[in-house]
């Protein structure tokens, strides 16, 4: 088990994350250009459908996340297996989050992206940290549960 502040605070950057997502995706979707009347190529159903459910999968993970880090009736009432599994695709998801941020920046010049970019990717890592500790905790419960039910 981690320090609770630093689940807590993982929590937080977690909901930070998800707001910004929803944000950015109700802005896009009702202030972005409407270029298919000139590119003559209107996104498909299946296309829009498959990346709604993308996006909403990717924020009911990163919420069940934030939500097993800092309320501990969540913690307690989830299974440990469970647990660890949605824990370990936070932390590979948080881990995928910051490549593609670094991947950015390596090929941008150096200005405010890169600024913004340098912190997502400390942002993502120190959550995916709190993530491996969690599910390294639970794990070495669950192997002391298994020699104690043996013995």
């Amino acid at each position: 088990m981690t320090h609770p502040l630093g689940r807590r605070i993982a929590a937080t950057l977690l909901i930070g994350q998800v707001a910004y997502v929803v944000l950015t995706q109700i802005l896009l979707g009702a202030l972005g250009p409407d270029t298919a009347a000139v590119d003559h190529n209107a996104p498909s159903a299946s296309g829009l459908l498959l990346y709604g459910t993308v996006v909403i999968g990717i924020l009911v993970v990163m919420a069940g996340g934030a939500a097993l880090l800092a309320v501990e009736r969540v913690r307690e009432g989830v299974h440990g297996l469970l647990r660890t599994a949605w824990l370990v695709c936070l932390a590979l998801g948080e881990l995928a989050i910051a490549a593609s941020f670094l991947a950015y920046a390596a090929t941008e010049t150096f200005g405010p992206d890169t600024v913004i970019g340098a912190f997502a990717v400390v942002m993502s890592v120190g959550i995916a940290v709190v993530c491996a500790a969690e599910v390294r905790a639970a794990l070495h419960a669950l192997r002391r549960a298994s020699v104690d039910v043996r013995v």
